[in-house]
């Protein structure tokens, strides 16, 4: 059998196999899906990386993190100057809580 023969056998089987699942509707992934695309596999596998980077090598700064924390701090300075009662009809109790996760 040629190299290529041997190919289109694979991938015909490859398909048949995938066909067979899709009308089963077997699996055992999360969500009941049948399958998970390629991107869904590798943006899991960027997100694993970018935390053991993360872990291994520090927080690397940027110019948009730095600009973020910046602008963090002015908020919260603007917030420490209001009082309970104007920053509470400022404001919703998500940002609320936001804000509270985020400094405290």
């Amino acid at each position: 059998m040629a190299d290529g023969e041997i190919v289109l056998q694979f991938i015909q089987h490859y398909y048949s196999f995938i066909r067979e699942a899709l009308e089963k509707h077997e699996n055992s992934l999360r969500f009941n899906a049948p399958f998970l695309t390629v991107s869904e596999i590798s943006k899991q596998y960027y997100c694993g990386k970018k935390v053991e980077m993360g872990r291994v090598l520090g927080k690397i700064l940027t110019g948009r993190k730095v600009t973020g924390q910046e602008a963090h701090e002015i908020l919260l300075r603007m917030l420490l100057k209001l009082s309970g009662r104007r920053l509470l009809g400022r404001f919703s109790q998500v940002s609320l809580c936001l804000f509270v996760k985020c400094f405290f």
